[in-house]
């Protein structure tokens, strides 16, 4: 009689110091199909690196958490990165959106609609990777549609607002930026989108449905 042997079953972390549901889904939709056994505890302790784990690969979104990074090469299992934070893992695999395409197709979209005086909005001074990429797909394709084209934070905005001529279109770096876009300019008095088109991006639950 032939004892059957067990199958062993993939062990993943799922190593994301910034936590996105949809991109969960999406990671769980496919362990199920593989069969994986994922080890999701970073999703309630994202900044807490789990020092004692052992497995068989990792999928890893660090959101620049240096030690997180280090935890994950020290680890020698086959890693995915799902971003790529100031290039500190560059020999990892990475699975990235095309920033640069959707900074592109919001500017189509704002030109298309006929406004020829473009911002794109961030909150801070020195993006992160991701807005640098679609700052740099908004601007392209702004700049080869002639219209005028600005790049500033927030706060130069603010202050820039009473001298720039309506009607005029902001896409803001995502939908948190996109908010604080419409309260600035709902408390200036703007009629929006008459006076301002603002855009969002990451279709972001709880926003973009309120």
């Amino acid at each position: 009689m032939h004892r059957l042997t067990p199958k062993i079953r993939k062990r993943i972390l799922v190593a994301q110091a910034w936590w996105e549901d949809r991109i969960f889904r999406g990671i769980a939709e496919y362990a199920k199909a593989q069969d994986w056994i994922l080890d999701c505890t970073m999703h309630w302790n994202p900044h807490e690196v789990p020092a004692h784990w052992e497995g068989d690969g990792i999928i890893a979104f660090t959101a620049g958490n240096a030690a997180l990074e280090k935890f994950i090469l020290s680890k020698r299992v086959p890693v995915v990165d799902l971003e790529d934070y100031h290039e500190r893992m560059p020999a990892v695999p990475k699975v990235l959106g095309d920033d640069a395409n959707l900074g592109e197709v919001a500017a189509q979209h704002l030109i298309a609609r006929g406004f020829s005086n473009l911002f794109f909005l961030r909150r801070k001074k020195i993006p992160n990777p991701m807005t640098k990429t679609r700052e740099a797909g908004f601007r392209e394709c702004a700049q080869k549609g002639k219209t005028t084209f600005y790049a500033l934070t927030l706060a130069e905005f603010e202050a820039r607002l009473p001298a720039i001529p309506r009607p005029f279109a902001v896409f803001s770096e995502g939908d948190f930026a996109a908010i604080d876009v419409i309260r600035l300019l709902d408390d200036a008095g703007f009629d929006v989108p008459a006076d301002a088109a603002v855009l969002g991006v990451d279709n972001t639950p709880g926003i973009c449905e309120n």
